[in-house]
């Protein structure tokens, strides 16, 4: 099986993606950046894979910062943009969703339990179908970059 080619699948159009164990091998030795892509299910996996998108560092050699939210839970949930601009989540799931994030302390929290945790009486196929279109959603209300091409 060749898992680097399904890796690649994952990149932006004309970039390079990673897994977790190259980025941890090259993330100081190289040229190069990396900014964080999430996790994928990969064909003939059992298990979601961290990936890494490859960036230009700055002149500088230092990466371009990403761009980042504030999240506030006390008093309710609000998102905001640098800019200070509200991102408006209409979804009580996907409000639900962001609130655990924010407040684990389990960064890798596995999809699985997340979808069980907010979908319970779904069967975890649809529960995990259900996250994805969630965090779609929450992509496009945020108009943050697509992590697949």
């Amino acid at each position: 099986m060749n898992i680097a080619a399904r890796v690649q699948t994952q990149a932006l159009p004309g970039g390079v993606c990673v897994t977790q164990e190259v980025y941890g091998a090259a993330r100081t030795a190289t040229r190069y950046g990396y900014r964080f892509a999430g996790r994928a299910l990969l064909k003939n996996l059992p298990e979601p894979v961290v990936l890494y998108h490859v960036t230009a560092r700055a002149a500088s050699g230092a990466v371009a910062p990403e761009p980042r939210l504030r999240i506030a839970v006390i008093d309710g949930l609000m998102i905001e943009s640098e800019a200070q601009e509200v991102i408006p989540l209409r979804s009580r799931k996907a409000r639900a969703l962001i609130g655990y994030l924010a407040l684990s302390d389990q960064f890798q929290d596995a999809q699985d339990r997340i979808a069980a945790l907010i979908w319970p009486v779904r069967r975890l196929e649809d529960a995990r179908r259900a996250l994805r279109s969630c965090l779609h959603g929450m992509e496009k209300s945020a108009s943050w970059p697509s992590t697949k091409p």
